[in-house]
């Protein structure tokens, strides 16, 4: 009881079992509390495992579970990216071009990301720099190569902190015009998922 009390009134993280016992010695007047030092010592880590029981680690408690994405807790997720530039006299879809090579006006945040300076740049163009930054920078997962762990410039980025290749596509959507948000872009990966699970599974042949 007198150890619990007293834990009660120390910061553990900061004080050494010594001091803890030297000073629950001269509280009560009692040397022997000298001689429990081992006892009084598993009392202490006790408490401090269950303590941290169920505490997040800074890198939990920064993000938030939506449709199954570990989504960065800062981000604006409902607000849409900005442009790469403002000027109006700049169009959203790059003039003469259309089918595969159809380039539109990027994000701010992508055109950083993947260091271009080019207002517009296709869907092919963009996935190209995308996967030649994250094989650079050896973000797939070696236990899953179509999952990416995304650094803290692709967090900022995304918002996310890991997708697959099957997603990333809808998450680029946010970068590309029309512009959408992560809210908007995980909306369309839940409703994919649930009509990939709607479809009949083909049978193995034998």
């Amino acid at each position: 009881v007198e150890v619990k009390l007293m834990m009660t009134r120390v910061d553990l993280e900061k004080t050494s079992i010594k001091t803890f016992v030297c000073m629950l010695s001269q509280e009560h007047n009692d040397k022997s509390f000298v001689g429990r030092k081992k006892f009084i010592k598993s009392i202490i880590s006790d408490a401090l495992i269950k303590g941290n029981k169920g505490t997040k680690t800074d890198d939990e408690a920064d993000s938030v579970m939506i449709a199954g994405f570990e989504v960065i807790s800062s981000y604006e997720r409902t607000k849409r990216p900005a442009p790469i530039t403002t000027d109006e006299n700049i169009a959203f879809i790059k003039p003469g071009t259309k089918g595969f090579k159809l380039a539109k006006m990027i994000s701010k945040d992508l055109g950083d990301l993947l260091n271009v300076r080019k207002y517009h740049l296709s869907r092919a163009e963009i996935v190209k720099l995308l996967w030649e930054y994250i094989k650079l920078n050896d973000l797939q997962d070696p236990e899953n190569k179509r999952d990416i762990l995304l650094d803290e410039k692709m967090r900022n980025c995304f918002g996310v902190k890991k997708f697959s290749a099957f997603s990333m596509n809808r998450l680029l959507g946010c970068h590309i015009h029309p512009f959408k948000s992560l809210e908007e872009a995980l909306k369309e990966i839940s409703l994919d998922k649930k009509e990939k699970d709607k479809r009949p599974k083909k049978r193995k042949k034998n």
